[in-house]
Parts: structure tokens; sequence; C-alpha cells
């Protein structure tokens, strides 16, 4: 199944939620929508789920128009935030409730959700209430039911948000994994980054309504199209190109920049050489364990430098020269 979605729209009031949104599902693709709040990702969710009317555009899945199809009839599995899951139905009964009412046999139903609380890990928590359950068990849960009914698409809104930390890491893995299996396109909502990066075949970066950049995580990290990409994804220092001149000429490479651009350079490609007579000044340390990150003083901006702790012999007040090449300057504006 792909899903195409075309020049999408969504207004309320005098606020502009979406404009101008063209995005392809692809069979089989795991598809992230990021950005910060508000920038309409739960909105479009919402409209490709059915729960919301766009108010210009066209949605298609596998070439048939969705318009006028309710929520409950388009065949897409959705998960929530808060799991939204039945507090006075057992685990086994939440999983087979779309099957219920769809009018499956007694025996039909026992079978698939079986099949679906063993992949998902949980068979022997068939008889709990939610109540009674962790966090990523609950999530687990909501995840078997909206695959229980074979869904053609499945949604997913800011799932893990609401988990601890290292319950979030070995969830998202987890579902990586099963959708790679299952094989079904999926959609899901997130404003984190290294989520998104961890999870998606594609990345789309949003922002005020408008979708800024669609691309691989390696694409939206190392060749953002916009600032707002550069800047939302990662760390990186945004370097005019008066300042490369004077600090790193090599950079330019004889590079055709516009007045308004900026070169976004991340800073693990920042390499640092110690000399008394260099323009920067290392001004902080911190070591974040896998990460020394140091803040260098350089005519009037602050550069943020990356490195392992084992290759960083820099100390606080060195003076140092700062070597960036070419080719790890993305020029936008």
């Amino acid at each position: 199944m792909s899903l195409r979605i075309s020049n999408i729209r969504k207004q309320f009031g005098d606020y502009v939620a979406l404009q101008n949104i063209d995005l392809t599902i692809n069979p089989g693709e795991f598809v992230c929508l990021l950005g910060p709040s508000g920038c309409g990702k739960t909105t479009l969710l919402r409209i490709i789920a059915g729960l919301l009317s766009a108010d210009e555009g066209t949605l298609e899945l596998d070439g048939k128009d969705l318009a006028g199809i309710p929520a409950r009839d388009r065949g897409f599995g959705i998960v929530f935030q808060s799991y939204s899951l039945f507090p006075y139905m057992t685990v086994a009964e939440n999983v087979g409730y779309g099957l219920r009412i769809r009018g499956h046999s007694k025996g039909q139903i026992t079978e698939r959700v079986n099949q679906l609380l063993e992949l998902v890990k949980l068979s022997h928590l068939s008889d709990r209430m939610p109540g009674q359950l962790s966090g990523g068990q609950q999530q687990r849960v909501a995840l078997a039911r909206a695959l229980a009914v074979d869904p053609a698409l499945i949604l997913l809104d800011e799932p893990l948000s609401a988990l601890d930390a290292q319950v979030r890491i070995e969830l998202r893995k987890e579902l990586r994994d099963l959708q790679k299996r299952l094989g079904i396109p999926t959609l899901m909502v997130t404003h984190d980054q290294e989520e998104a990066m961890a999870l998606a075949d594609k990345i789309v970066c949003m922002n005020v309504g408008e979708i800024e950049q669609v691309g691989t995580s390696q694409e939206l990290y190392l060749h953002p199209a916009t600032r707002f990409v550069a800047e939302f994804m990662g760390h990186s220092n945004m370097l005019s190109a008066g300042w490369l001149k004077q600090v790193s000429p090599q950079a330019l490479n004889g590079a055709q920049i516009t007045s308004d651009q900026e070169a976004c350079v991340r800073p693990e490609s920042i390499r640092l050489i110690a000399d008394p007579k260099g323009p920067g000044t290392v001004a902080d340390i911190s070591f974040l364990g896998n990460v020394q990150r140091l803040s260098v003083s350089c005519h009037d901006l602050d550069v943020m430098v990356e490195t392992t702790p084992d290759a960083s012999k820099f100390s606080v007040g060195d003076r140092v020269l700062i070597n960036i090449e070419p080719q790890h300057c993305s020029w936008v504006s």
C-alpha cells in the first residue's frame, strides 16, 4: 500500500495550520513527521486518519480517493501517546476489541490475539488489566490492538514520549524491528530528532505548517536544505563567509555564496590545532561521556567542537587554529 498526499491545506479561523503539503508514503516505508510543537505534524496525522477534514487537497491510498471515507472505514491502525486502552478490559480483550466489533468469530479472535501478544512479547500478561501494566507494556498492548485488524497503514502519534528514557530506547528498537518484519507502511509523529533518526526510512521535517525538507537521516543532518533544518537537526555552527575567510579560508573553496547564506558546520566536523598564535581560545570544556564538547571563542563568535575524550588534548585557555574543510559546509539561508 502507498499513500499519496497532495496539496493539503488546513486552517482554523485565521490560523493556517497546514499549507502546500505534498508527501508520498511508499509500501513498507517508515516515515517520521518531525518538528517542534505547533508545526502541524499532529494535524496532518489526524487528517490522514480521517479524524479531521482538510480544507483543500487530496489523500489517495493506492490511487483510491479517501475523501468522504470515515476514519473507521479507512483500515488504518492508530496508536496515541496516551495508549487509550479500555481500563475494564484485559490485555487480550483490548487487543481483540477491533476484531470483535467487526464480527469475527471467537476462535478467530483468540488465534489472532495469541499471535499478536507473542509478537509483542506479552503472552504471559494476557489476563492482566491495563492498570497492572507498566507504561512500556501498555504501549505494546496499544500497538498489538492497532495491528489486530491488518491495517493498510499504521499511524503513531508520539507513542513513546510518555515513557522513561531507557524504556523508550528499548521500545523504539522493538517497534522498528516489528515494522520491518510486518512490512506495513508507518507514519509516526515525533518532536525527538534522535528518535526520528533511529526509526525512519524517511524524515519529513516540518515548521509552521509547511514541509522544510524530506529525506533520510543522513540527508537532513549532513545536507540541510534550510537554516531551520540545520538548527533543528542536532547541534550546528552557523558561520558566515566573512568569518570563514578570516579563520579557515579553505572552507570556502571558491563556493558561490549569496549574502544571506551561512555555512552549517557540525561540531564533530571541526578540527582544532594547537597554536599559541591561533585566533581561537578554548573557553570551556564539557565531558559528556562518549563526547567531549569544547566551546572555542574566535572573532566574537563561540564555536562548538566535539571530539572523543581520548582525542582531546586541550585545556581551557589554549590558543588554537580552527580547520574546516569545504565538504563539511552546507550553505543555507
